[in-house]
């Protein structure tokens, strides 16, 4: 009879632990949007782990879950193991899909804060990948898989060469959020797990726990992976990319958006726009949420306008790298449906993703009033030339020294405003060269880009576009106004300017330009400026 009764009870307590790991596995969350918390939680018999964070794409908020512990079918208790030494013990009670959370920070006498958490069920999204760099410093923070229609997220957290973190995307949505564990950096070598728990611990009993084994390599800034199923090593996984890793803070994330992205960087999202454009993939690309896109100022779906023939990038490119801005330009010539045409590319890069496009697409002399597009062959040495430190001009007077050209253009003399030219100084406008040495234009006035006879263009406005200050090259925006019907009755020429200035002076002006309605707006006019008197 005892040895009944005790098989009984045995039965009992058992029963019990496993409706209590049915009630905590998996997923939970405070609610949706980027102010919710999420709690992932792995069961392992009657104890548990996991990772809270939120949002989900801040690795200042991913936190360890430790020393989870069923005490009964409606009660739990867990750790969270927060920075520098602070835990958050936790009292849960389960009541359906629903976890009321007591928390108090360790060793507080303090009434603790009460949280609500509801269980997230249904959709099993496959997720994606994961990141990591050679040194524990440089992997911590966000990591973008590339190429993905659903963008994924991986943050990553290390201690001691041991990484754990969290795989979201979208990020407010708890359906989309899983725990990595179990993870190991070693040297440029990374691998770590992905727990796909999303559904009842019953299921998990039967089938597993869900996880993908992501093992890959670190090359500065990019991991490549190669996933399997756990338990499947032997059959074909898959492969994924990660970029990164982009630190934020919840107190500095402008400051960060700039700096997560060196020269390499916004050079390497021009090279990856026109390799999408030419493939017709835009979905390749990293794209924000709230992406715009312009071509010739009229708003489009990215994939369209030049998106659509474009069929090879010629040799000719001239980018201009706006660090602190998160700006890279690109003067460039494109092939589309086999003829050439003369693209200018601004992107703006924030976290690592694409939020803004602007393109300017000239395709004949017509559209251009010039098109001397075979001469542009590669970009211009001197233009390509980094300034030397000690010559360098601050960004202020880049600035400056530029807005000494649409003051001449206005008031249709240089040596009125007496713009700060170089003796070298000279002009290319789509292609041909219109003023400097050698210039066949109007010569042989025009060898002198200072003193030459320029058109007066009251009425024109522009704005600053980017700065590259290791190259010298400050870009303008202009629109050059109704110039008394020069360009026909209602138009502008519409030109991107770069300037070569640095020791003082403008040493090189490199233009393309398009003919467009004169009052209408590029439609990313923030900051629309005209001339100085």
């Amino acid at each position: 009879m005892n040895r009944l009764l005790s098989t009984a009870v045995m039965l009992v307590l058992l029963g019990t632990a496993a409706l209590a790991a049915d009630g905590i596995s998996g997923t939970w969350s405070s609610g949706t949007g980027p102010a919710a918390q999420t709690f992932i939680f792995k069961v392992q018999g009657d104890t548990f782990v996991g990772i809270t964070c939120g949002p989900c794409d801040d690795p200042a908020t991913a936190f360890r879950v430790t020393n989870g512990r069923i005490v009964d079918a409606q009660h739990v208790t867990f750790v969270v193991d927060r920075e520098q030494g602070r835990r958050d013990q936790v009292s849960g009670t389960l009541s359906g899909t629903q976890l009321t959370m007591a928390t108090r920070r360790e060793g507080s006498t303090a009434t603790p804060a009460n949280t609500v958490l509801v269980r997230v069920l249904g959709k099993r999204s496959a997720a994606a990948p994961p990141p990591a760099p050679p040194r524990a410093s440089d992997i911590e923070g966000r990591w973008v898989a590339v190429g993905r229609v659903a963008q994924q997220n991986v943050t990553l957290k290390v201690r001691d060469n041991r990484i754990s973190g969290v795989i979201c995307g979208p990020c407010d949505d708890p359906d989309g959020v899983f725990l990595i564990e179990d993870g190991v950096l070693d040297g440029n070598n990374i691998s770590f797990y992905i727990h796909h728990i999303d559904t009842p611990y019953a299921s998990v009993q039967a089938n597993g726990p869900g996880r993908n084994f992501m093992k890959g390599t670190i090359t500065g800034n990019v991991m490549k992976f190669k996933w399997v199923r756990e338990g499947r090593e032997n059959e074909p996984g898959g492969e994924m990319v990660l970029t990164g890793p982009i630190r934020t803070s919840v107190a500095n994330t402008t400051a960060v958006a700039a700096a997560g992205c060196d020269r390499d960087c916004l050079r390497g999202y021009i090279t990856r726009y026109l390799d999408a454009m030419v493939a017709h993939t835009p979905n390749a690309l990293p794209l924000a949420a709230n992406l715009r896109f312009t071509e010739d100022t009229v708003d489009m779906k990215l994939g369209e306008g030049l998106w659509k023939q474009a069929s090879k990038i010629r040799p000719y490119r001239l980018d201009i790298l706006d660090v602190a801005q998160g700006v890279a330009a690109s003067q460039v010539v494109v092939e589309e449906a086999g003829s050439p045409v003369m693209l200018m590319l601004r992107l703006r890069i924030e976290n690592r993703m694409l939020t803004e496009v602007e393109t300017q697409v000239t395709r004949s002399q017509k559209e251009g009033a010039i098109f001397a597009v075979d001469a542009l062959q590669s970009p211009n040495a001197a233009m390509i030339k980094p300034v030397d430190p000690a010559r360098r001009s601050s960004r202020a007077d880049a600035i400056k020294l530029a807005e000494f050209y649409p003051a001449g253009l206005e008031v249709g003399s240089f040596v009125a405003v007496n713009a700060p030219f170089a003796a070298d100084a000279y002009r290319f406008e789509n292609g041909r060269l219109m003023a400097g040495k050698g210039c066949t234009f109007q010569p042989p006035s025009c060898e002198d880009i200072k003193g030459q006879t320029i058109t007066k263009h009251p009425g024109l406005s522009y704005r600053v576009v980017a700065v590259d200050e290791e190259l010298g090259i400050t870009l303008l925006r202009m629109n050059f106004g109704p110039a008394g019907g020069r360009y026909g009755a209602g138009n502008g020429l519409m030109v991107w300017e770069a300037f070569k200035v640095y020791g003082g002076e403008i040493h090189g002006v490199e233009a393309f330009m398009k003919i467009m309605p004169v009052d209408k707006p590029s439609g990313w006019d923030t900051d629309v400026r005209h001339p100085r008197p």
